[in-house]
């Protein structure tokens, strides 16, 4: 009988292995599908792989917009897809999703190295800023991209890498977006560990972050023992100063209480920053997979950061070359 059952449970972790593959990317494309990738070779240690929606709209002769997003730790490609909701926008709007997978153990705890944290991607001195311009390279020599219209955003962990990847390559990208995510940590509140370095050029900016998120806290305030992340208004300052932005307004949004929105304008190359601080959010995607369960009393009741996200990115294009 104990024989049988290891040889029935051997058959079954079998069957979740090949259920769960990946694949190399598909001679003939389907539009209004999803498709995971494994891409060819190691990337240090590690097999990588990806998830990637074409659009139904989606034409060979007709080059689209790329939004990479990346899942926060512990987390991973199809829940990211899930629950912010890009794929469905992309559907209506006509533009390429790509999700990029962190390194995980076994196919779970997928997480990333965002210079300072998280986990052991970060202890490993992973390269998941290589890792993300590969994808986006591969993508694009399968599918038709506008590579001035090359965008990324991140929840978490992904906000981080978002920031860092935004800091390293904003010849790249066309704007970003982190969500609760923060751009360095140190033990404590007086000193960073690591901080993303200054770009070299401008980069447009949209950050979202949950005032009452208990992970990553949206002010000054450490974790127990810590880490200390920087606040979303540092953040938000740090991508003002190195944009060159001259000026500053606040204001209560109009459709959703609690709601802050800062502006800093009058920036190089006429980009912005805009931080969305949201009353009453803790540490979730700010979005109707979410918004909806709070019901119609709640201030951010249906609240769509993704959409939101779109309509900035569609305002810029990277110069070419």
């Amino acid at each position: 009988m104990l024989t049988r059952l290891s040889q029935a449970l051997g058959l079954l972790s079998i069957g979740l292995l090949i259920g769960c593959a990946t694949n190399p990317v598909p001679g003939q494309l389907i539009n209004g599908r999803s498709y995971d990738v494994k891409m060819d070779g190691k990337f240090g240690d590690y097999d990588r792989t990806y998830r990637v929606h074409v659009p139904t709209g989606y034409r060979e002769d007709k080059p689209m917009a790329l939004v990479v997003v990346l899942h926060g730790a512990f987390s991973g490609s199809a829940e990211i897809e899930k629950r912010a909701g890009f794929s469905a926008l992309a559907d209506k709007e006509g533009f390429v999703v790509v999700y990029p997978e962190g390194i995980g153990i076994l196919g779970f705890l997928q997480h990333w190295n965002a210079g300072h944290c998280c986990g052991k991607a970060a202890e490993d001195d992973v390269d998941d800023v290589g890792f993300v311009a590969d994808v986006i390279e591969e993508v694009k020599n399968y599918l038709t991209i506008d590579t001035t219209r090359i965008y990324m955003t991140g929840f978490s962990n992904g906000g981080m890498l978002t920031h860092r990847f935004a800091a390293e390559h904003p010849e790249i990208l066309a704007a970003a977006a982190p969500v609760a995510g923060a751009i360095s940590s140190g033990d404590s509140a007086d000193e960073d560990d690591w901080q993303i370095p200054t770009p070299n050029s401008v980069v447009p900016m949209i950050i979202f972050h949950g005032r009452e998120d208990l992970r990553i806290p949206y002010a000054s305030e450490g974790l127990g023992d810590g880490p200390f992340y920087s606040t979303a208004l540092e953040s938000s300052l740090f991508w003002s100063s190195s944009n060159g932005c001259d000026a500053h307004h606040r204001e209560q949004s109009l459709s959703f209480g609690g709601v802050t929105v800062d502006t800093w304008s009058d920036c190089e190359k006429n980009v912005d920053v805009l931080l969305f601080s949201l009353g009453e959010w803790g540490h979730r995607w700010p979005g109707p997979y979410f918004t909806r369960e709070t019901g119609p009393q709640s201030p951010l009741y249906n609240f769509n950061a993704t959409e939101i996200i779109w309509a900035f990115f569609e305002k810029y294009r990277r110069p070419p070359g």
